[in-house]
C-alpha cells in the first residue's frame, strides 16, 4: 500500500493535503511535511519545512491520521469516484478432486460515484440504477488491496474500488458512520467488524 493511502491527512496539521512522491514518501501541501516509510525499522522520518527531521512508530502516526479526519464532521455526504463490483454467487474450488472451499464469482465493474451518507451507501453507476447500502445492514467490512468490502444483509460481498482517494480514509469514514448508525438504534458498541459485525 502507498504511503500516502495510509497517511491520507497530514497526521500533524490535520489537512487534507497530501500528496505522493512515490510508494514509500507522502508529503503536506499545506505543511510541507515529508514523510518518508522506513520499514526495516517500522517507523516513519518526518521532515519539517524547516529542516527539522524526527522519527515516529508506523502506528502512531496512523493513529494521529485517524484524529485528524475531522471531514467526517463536517460533510453530511462524502462523495468519491470508484468501481463497484457484485458478488453474489459462489464457486467451488477444488483440488485433485476434493472440494476445499468456496470462492466468490465477481459481477461486472461498474463505474460511477459512490457517495456515503449518515444512514446508507449509494452507487450511482455511470449507466444503469443506482444501487443502495443500508448502513443497519451491513454485517461485515474490510479493506482489500485499494478496495473497501462490504456484506450486505442480502448475502455476498460488494467491493467499492476507490479511485483518486485513500481506501484506508473510505473503511475509517464507513466504520464511522456504521458506528454511529448502530449507537443510534440503539444495537450497542461495535467492537469487530470482520469477520462480521460484533457489538458488546
Amino acid at each position: 500500500m502507498p504511503l500516502v493511502d495510509l497517511i491520507y491527512r497530514c497526521p500533524l496539521c490535520g489537512a487534507d493535503a497530501m500528496r505522493e512522491e512515490n510508494d514509500r514518501v507522502a508529503g503536506c501541501r499545506a505543511c510541507a511535511r515529508v514523510y518518508e516509510h522506513i520499514p526495516e525499522r517500522g517507523r516513519i522520518r518526518v521532515e519539517g519545512h524547516d529542516g527539522s527531521v524526527l522519527e515516529v512508530d508506523v502506528e502512531d502516526l496512523v493513529a494521529g491520521t485517524a484524529r485528524a479526519d475531522v471531514g467526517e464532521v463536517v460533510a453530511p455526504v462524502v462523495a468519491v469516484d470508484a468501481v463497484v463490483r457484485v458478488a453474489r454467487d459462489e464457486e467451488s474450488v477444488t483440488y485433485r478432486r476434493t472440494l476445499i472451499g468456496f470462492v466468490e464469482s465477481r459481477g461486472p465493474a461498474l463505474s460511477g460515484r459512490l457517495s456515503l451518507h449518515h444512514d446508507r451507501i449509494d452507487f450511482k453507476p455511470d449507466a444503469g440504477p443506482a444501487l443502495t447500502w443500508p448502513l443497519l445492514g451491513v454485517r461485515a467490512l474490510q479493506t482489500a488491496s485499494a478496495s473497501v468490502q462490504i456484506s450486505p444483509l442480502g448475502g455476498g460481498v460488494v467491493t467499492f474500488r476507490i479511485l483518486g482517494d485513500s481506501p484506508r480514509r473510505w473503511e475509517e469514514l464507513v466504520r464511522s458512520r456504521i458506528r454511529n448508525a448502530w449507537r443510534a438504534a440503539g444495537r450497542g458498541e461495535i467492537v469487530e467488524f470482520q469477520p462480521r459485525i460484533r457489538t458488546r
